[in-house]
């Protein structure tokens, strides 16, 4: 019986901390051909398929034709060679800084862009309304302590754990 009453306590407490927090939403106002092009992970939260990266960027590209999909050139260096994945993402035309993102055609995530500033030099992404993923990026891979800090406060206001970011090294990217 004590581990029934136990169970339900954790259970309630579970639940009321996830319903605490706000959701998550993409970057409003958000302009798609403006965030095309490099973006050099600067920060994140680790994950086991970025694990050993290093010098981590995106290129984005408009597929020909297609206003609502993109090609995406994800590389960083593993072992000291670089690693290339290809990806597709298809932006929703009624929230454009949502994005589904799609690796060897079967597998499908959520991508928002929750934070762009207004000259579209840093960003903060999301793997959907999940804060257990988070990346920084920087349109050049060696900002300013103030700005990642700064990085840092906007992930923090957005519900992030900031203490589970850490920086990407971009050394030896050549």
């Amino acid at each position: 019986m004590k581990n029934i009453k136990l169970f339900i306590i954790i259970m309630f407490l579970g639940l009321f901390s996830q319903t605490t927090m706000a959701n998550l939403s993409g970057q409003t106002n958000f302009n798609v051909d403006r965030y095309l092009g490099r973006w050099y992970e600067v920060g994140a939260i680790p994950n086991s398929y970025q694990k050993g990266c290093t010098c981590t960027q995106a290129n984005y590209k408009q597929a020909s034709n297609e206003h609502y999909q993109l090609n995406v050139d994800n590389r960083c260096k593993k072992n000291g060679k670089w690693a290339d994945v290809q990806t597709m993402a298809y932006p929703d035309y009624r929230k454009p800084s949502q994005w589904k993102v799609k690796t060897f055609w079967l597998f499908s995530t959520s991508y928002w862009v929750i934070y762009a500033d207004s000259g579209y030099r840093y960003a903060l992404v999301s793997k959907g309304n999940s804060r257990n993923h988070l990346w920084l990026l920087a349109r050049n891979p060696n900002i300013s302590k103030a700005q990642y800090n700064k990085l840092l406060n906007i992930a923090k206001s957005k519900g992030f754990d900031v203490n589970r970011i850490q920086p990407t090294t971009h050394k030896d990217c050549r």
